[in-house]
């Protein structure tokens, strides 16, 4: 059931991706004994969240899925936080939409976690064949990609 009325915190959101590192790697994963890709972490912590998220890619996408496809899945789920590539602020629980320096489009996802310093972020994703859904340090993977969007729950609750 999609309730994109559900009211939650991003440290709830936060919370609930970080409960999803170390699960496999699976390219078209939604389930997290099966495994995940970068849109399944996002399906997934929202199902821990207690709500399913809408999807307009067919289960089959191709390993590239094209970054219209990606921006209408996250426009349908979440609200776009307006940012300048010289002015990107981020919050817990945040979707960050990337593009890697190798690719021409947009085509990753990740949620941002506020690292143990309180100062910094990390990102909960998965990247990989044969690997795992991961916690990495923002810097980390901003060695080799850009931000392309950020987006939010749309009932961010205080």
């Amino acid at each position: 059931m999609i309730d994109d009325t559900k009211q939650l915190t991003r440290e709830e959101i936060a919370a609930a991706a970080l409960q999803l590192v170390d699960v496999p790697y699976c390219h078209h994963g939604r389930d997290e004994v099966l495994g995940l890709d970068c849109a399944g972490v996002l399906v997934a912590t929202f199902r821990r969240c207690g709500t399913e998220l809408r999807e307009k890619l067919p289960i089959n996408y191709r390993r590239l899925p094209p970054e219209s496809h990606i921006r209408e899945c996250l426009s349908m789920n979440f609200e776009e936080i307006k940012t300048t590539p010289a002015e990107i602020t981020l919050e817990p629980g945040a979707i960050v939409h990337f593009r890697f320096n190798r690719d021409s489009e947009a085509r990753h996802l990740g949620i941002a976690i506020l690292n143990r310093d309180g100062e910094h972020f990390d990102v909960v994703h998965a990247l990989r064949a044969n690997t795992r859904v991961i916690l990495e340090p923002l810097a980390g993977v901003l060695a080799h990609a850009t931000i392309a969007g950020i987006h939010a729950w749309p009932n961010l609750r205080s």
